[in-house]
């Protein structure tokens, strides 16, 4: 679905002692204590995110824009990510979702679902481990593909070496713990029968192509990644999204975002609370009966 990511973002030594000094300055955000590496790939997503073509137009831009610096501010300070990060909302993934996904009515034998922004892939892995434990029947009839996608390759590196620290495994219960991940020293290792529902793919959602993704996917899970966009790029976005699901696919989108556009005709509401959206089915037209 997304393209190959756009050439490494280089950061002179000057221009970030720049960025650092308007962090400090409009913001209080103390960048010093910080490894250099990370926050340059955080600042990196807002320049291709904003489509600049340097950190020096980047910096002209945040001049400009007050609330490209509050989207700056909010990539910066975001959390880490954990194994069924916000349990609930895997919860309704779990109740409401995959099981219309898996219905045995729907005729094809594949099913494909995406985790945007998956970092190091915590949620797509949850998602193959709920899979594994509540539709292991369903999965002997069809296959199932999960995609995560991230702009980090740092991340997806560690991503495919699943090596887990404990506080990251913290909402994960005994059992699954126990089932899924070998221990390795003070870290955790995710067993193979669950990577290998999972590939990995550095990507941008601002350069994908779209078109040739039409109703490709079921489900598309895209959390607190909009949050960082302005309302255009946030619209834009969705209007993607609607048109790479299927008819009746599924979109769950962080707490704190919401349906924007058209979107918010195209879809309804599965879940307000945990921001989970199906895609409305088209109305057949109806035949009009040929009087004899």
């Amino acid at each position: 679905m997304f393209q190959e990511f756009s050439p490494k973002v280089v950061f002179s030594e000057e221009t970030f002692r720049r960025f650092q000094k308007v962090l400090q300055e409009k913001k209080s955000l103390d960048i010093y204590s910080y490894e250099d590496k990370c926050i340059k790939r955080r600042i990196a997503v807002r320049i291709r995110a904003r489509e600049c073509r340097s950190p020096e137009e980047y910096l002209k831009l945040l001049a400009r824009e007050k609330e490209e610096l509050e989207l700056l501010f909010n990539v910066l300070t975001i959390n880490v990510s954990q194994f069924f990060r916000n349990p609930e909302i895997f919860a309704q993934i779990k109740n409401l979702v995959f099981p219309e996904i898996l219905s045995s009515m729907r005729r094809e034998r594949n099913r494909s679902i995406l985790s945007l922004g998956c970092a190091t892939g915590e949620e797509p892995y949850s998602l193959a481990i709920i899979l594994l434990e509540n539709f292991s029947f369903r999965l002997r009839d069809i296959t199932v593909r999960i995609e995560g996608i991230d702009l980090d390759a740092e991340c997806l590196k560690q991503a495919r070496e699943a090596l887990y620290r404990p506080e990251q495994l913290t909402d994960v219960a005994p059992r699954t713990k126990n089932r899924y991940f070998i221990r390795e020293g003070e870290s955790y290792r995710l067993v193979d029968e669950v990577k290998k529902f999972v590939r990995f793919k550095q990507g941008d959602v601002f350069r994908d192509r779209i078109a040739d993704y039409a109703n490709y996917f079921d489900l598309i899970v895209c959390r607190n990644v909009l949050i960082y966009f302005t309302r255009q790029e946030h619209e834009r976005v969705l209007a993607k999204f609607e048109e790479a699901l299927k008819e009746g696919g599924f979109l769950v989108l962080g707490k704190s975002e919401s349906l924007l556009g058209r979107t918010r005709h195209t879809f309804k509401a599965i879940s307000l609370r945990e921001s989970i959206y199906q895609k409305k089915y088209k109305e057949k037209r109806r035949k009009k009966r040929k009087l004899t």
